[in-house]
């Protein structure tokens, strides 16, 4: 079973799937998991744009989907989790940090020295939040095993003005966001008697700035596999499949 956002859908990820509304890729990483492992009874409902209350209310217009804990049954035996991104307004806070003139140097969304960090108070208030997921998942499916699947590596610190439209500062305060992000849920995770899966270290050397051979997330599309900023591309997904089915050996 896959709940989760659009990291988790790879939503834009060609060839598509049937769900439309949710753009839900056939080859993201829950998918390519189900694949490897045989497993017959899979269903998918991750769901481009979802948040936590997507969970338990019905997300989407103008076909709503379900909610995603609707899925979940007494016998579903694993559970892959892949949201809070949409929560903090993840995507929101990239785009109002791109800028085209973008230098070392230029800050347009990272605080000032000294000034208050907004993002990282939402990240913070926002971790309680886990522990509802995981309790939610572990009423409907007592016996699953529960992974919350992190967020991938963005975009190295400094960033690279010349090849993505983010100043220095900017790309700095991203990643410190996406890896406080990934903190919290590890934090949660392990709290509730989940599993984490750390995304961000297989994806590192393979960011924003990596080129385009080996770059599996951009802060602008370079993949006509993938149409969505900031997200995993193809084999971004790959990496991430890869992951937790290490995660599930252990």
């Amino acid at each position: 079973m896959a709940l989760g956002d659009s990291y988790a859908a790879g939503t834009a990820i060609l060839p598509m799937s049937g769900k439309g509304e949710c753009g839900t890729s056939a080859i993201n990483y829950p998918s390519l998991v189900a694949k490897k492992l045989r497993i017959k009874n899979f269903t998918d409902v991750t769901c481009g744009g979802a948040k936590v209350a997507d969970f338990t209310g019905r997300q989407g217009f103008p076909s709503p989907a379900p909610p995603q804990f609707a899925a979940l049954r007494k016998n579903t035996e694993l559970v892959t989790v892949g949201i809070g991104g949409n929560d903090i307004h993840l995507v929101e806070l990239t785009a109002s940090c791109i800028n085209p003139a973008a230098t070392a140097t230029s800050r347009q969304c990272a605080p000032r020295p000294g000034g208050r960090d907004k993002v990282g108070a939402t990240i913070n208030a926002f971790g309680p939040k886990y522990d509802k997921v995981i309790a939610g998942v572990r009423e409907r499916s007592p016996k699953a095993r529960i992974l919350l699947v992190g967020y991938p590596y963005g975009i190295r610190p400094g960033g690279c003005p010349g090849r993505q439209p983010m100043g220095g500062p900017d790309a700095t305060y991203i990643q410190d966001k996406i890896s406080q992000l990934n903190r919290v849920m590890k934090v949660r995770a392990e709290a509730n008697g989940a599993e984490y899966v750390d995304i961000e270290t297989p994806t590192k050397k393979h960011e924003a700035c990596s080129g385009s051979q080996s770059q599996m997330v951009g802060v602008l599309p370079t993949d006509t596999q993938s149409l969505t900023p900031l997200h995993p591309n193809a084999a971004g997904q790959r990496t991430m499949a890869a992951t937790v089915l290490k995660t599930l050996e252990n």
